[in-house]
């Protein structure tokens, strides 16, 4: 509150004054900067629903007697945001569209009428019908359903490198693929060995084949990768019961 009214540069010179500390939901081992940046917990979805969309997977692995084969081969539900030519969810969907068509595909794009007749001017009008799901979005059981469904589930970014998306499938034992996250840290660490990263500029395509090829030559890989995110949580929720996940809070905190 009291450096209200200060320009950014004596606003950060003011910070400093004050402390050193920065603390962020995730940390890029690039930054070069004269403070230190901590991990702040991420913003969670309704924990309800998530651990409720979890339970009724369970309860239809068990009715079936074993773990249902995947029905499709990558999932992405995704409500575009600016342009078509910078947002990387249309873009990696197009992608896999025109040069992997074979793929079965669940979900698709979601959102006003408005934004599409605006992308309807830069992308295939045949590709983009192909996509629409023909709503404003798609409910949280039903979206839950559709990853567990799938083999590989697309976490491209938005407004910042991660969401609780990557999380999410994760839980529902899918294989991510997502932008290149090898030099953020955040404080829950997603698993290394169930994760393709994309680097920037990079087809999706092989990212997505190399996924598929993880989850069919690892048939275990979709139970070791919610075993590592229990590690942090319980189903998906923050708990006291997870101490290690507060010890790694207290570690990114300077000594007293």
């Amino acid at each position: 509150d009291r450096s209200r009214g200060l320009g950014d540069v004596y606003k950060r010179q003011f910070l400093l004054s004050e402390t050193d500390l920065c603390m962020k939901t995730w940390i890029d081992r690039r930054w070069d900067t004269d403070y230190t940046v901590g991990l702040l917990p991420i913003k969670r979805p309704p924990v309800n629903k998530l651990r409720a969309a979890i339970r009724r997977e369970g309860m239809l692995d068990r009715v079936r007697g074993k773990r249902r084969d995947k029905s499709f081969d990558v999932a992405l539900v995704a409500r575009p945001t600016g342009t078509v030519d910078r947002n990387s969810r249309v873009a990696w969907m197009i992608e896999l569209k025109k040069k992997r068509p074979d793929l079965r595909l669940w979900g698709g794009l979601v959102g006003s009428t408005r934004w599409r007749r605006h992308a309807e001017e830069m992308v295939d009008p045949e590709i983009l019908q192909q996509l629409w799901m023909g709503r404003r979005k798609v409910g949280f059981f039903e979206y839950f359903a559709g990853l567990s469904q799938s083999k590989v589930s697309l976490a491209p970014r938005g407004w910042a490198p991660w969401s609780y998306r990557h999380y999410e499938a994760v839980y529902a034992r899918s294989v991510v693929v997502c932008d290149d996250l090898s030099d953020i840290e955040l404080l829950l660490p997603l698993p290394k060995d169930g994760t393709v990263n994309v680097r920037k500029g990079d087809s999706i395509v092989p990212a997505v084949e190399r996924a598929l090829d993880l989850y069919e030559r690892c048939p275990e890989i979709g139970r070791q990768n919610v075993e590592h995110m229990e590690r942090w949580l319980d189903r998906g929720a923050y708990s006291r019961s997870r101490v290690e996940l507060l010890d790694r809070f207290f570690s990114f905190l300077p000594a007293a």
